[in-house]
């Protein structure tokens, strides 16, 4: 395995905002052969993911700053900074900003594809605004 190094203005960074959340992509998968996709999601006080399930992926979910409840398997846990979860394969999850100032999660996902489900989506909310079904449409063409 070969070692990359990425000097820090030539990350990606692509900023694509959904649902409060500004998610900024740090590591696509085309830049490592698919291996993994890291995300820096900033969320807004009282923001929250949709419930989710990566059916291809397990995540890693790290508080770098704020306070959550992050829930998987129908357990809640409250969390604040340091604190991470292990979400396996198939295993319903999300995560809500209850802090009083803006929330930073570092995200890890394993084999990577994430940052394509979010830059379909994103094209999509482009098109039709932050409309739920145009979101569910997306993640079912980007095959997530």
């Amino acid at each position: 395995m070969k070692t990359n190094i990425w000097p820090g203005n030539s990350c990606e960074a692509e900023n694509i905002a959904l649902l409060g959340i500004n998610n900024n992509i740090i590591l696509s998968t085309e830049r490592n052969g698919g291996k993994l996709t890291i995300l820096e999601q900033v969320v807004n006080i009282g923001s929250a993911s949709p419930l989710l399930t990566c059916a291809r992926e397990e995540k890693v979910i790290y508080i770098a700053e704020g306070n959550f409840v992050l829930s998987a398997d129908g357990q809640q846990y409250h969390a604040g900074k340091g604190a991470s979860m292990l979400v396996p394969k198939g295993v319903v999850h999300h995560f809500k900003n209850i802090g009083t100032s803006i929330g930073k999660l570092l995200i890890t996902l394993t084999p990577g594809r994430r940052d394509a489900l979010l830059k379909g989506i994103d094209s999509s909310v482009k098109v039709y605004g932050e409309n739920i079904e145009a979101i569910k449409n997306a993640a079912i063409t980007c095959s997530v």
